[in-house]
């Protein structure tokens, strides 16, 4: 009998958490970066599966996004998922959002900053022979939920099925309808 292996999407449409790590990665330049990449797939596939054992709650989760031109040197499927396109800063008339240039961005949730720091210790074991960290940034849950300014933090956020349609791929790009990740 022939096995099949199934592999789920990653759990982008979670909840917020009690902590987080946000960090951007760039590869370097002339080093082979693609099978470390799949060491790096296969690394955020059993944090995903161990972190749901090994905390209380199994709510620590890795998020790995795949920026437009590492997914061309990374020679994955064509033609690239439709709305995937390079950050851009964006200008408002008070504040403008940077654009920090990357190839991976890692989204670490856990109920205990432990996890988080586990995971990023983990994914810097693996990617760091390859790429730079370029950026980090690490959260945590204020009080109640509030920003340290005050204000409730997320409310604009959408809530249940509605996180769905926000976050997974729809029929608007067929090859990659239903998913937020892909492998061969």
């Amino acid at each position: 009998m022939k096995s099949v292996t199934v592999h789920e999407s990653q759990s982008v449409t979670d909840y917020p958490n009690n902590n987080t790590i946000f960090a951007v990665w760039k590869f370097k330049e002339g080093v082979e970066i693609k099978p470390v990449f799949e060491r790096l797939c296969a690394l955020v596939d059993n944090l995903n599966h161990s972190f749901i054992i090994r905390t209380l709650d199994g709510r620590s989760t890795c998020v790995m996004g795949i920026g437009h031109d590492a997914w061309s040197k990374l020679a994955l499927p064509s033609p690239l998922p439709r709305e995937l396109k390079n950050f851009e800063p964006i200008a408002g008339s008070k504040h403008t959002t940077v654009a920090t240039p990357g190839d991976l961005l890692f989204h670490l949730r856990g109920t205990d900053m432990s996890a988080c720091f586990d995971m990023i210790m983990a994914i810097t074991d693996v990617l760091s022979p390859v790429a730079d960290r370029v950026e980090e940034i690490q959260g945590f849950r204020y009080w109640d939920g509030r920003s340290i300014l005050g204000f409730v933090d997320g409310t604009e956020n959408p809530v249940g099925a509605e996180r769905q349609f926000y976050a997974v791929v729809g029929d608007e790009d067929p090859m990659y309808r239903g998913v937020k990740s892909r492998r061969k």
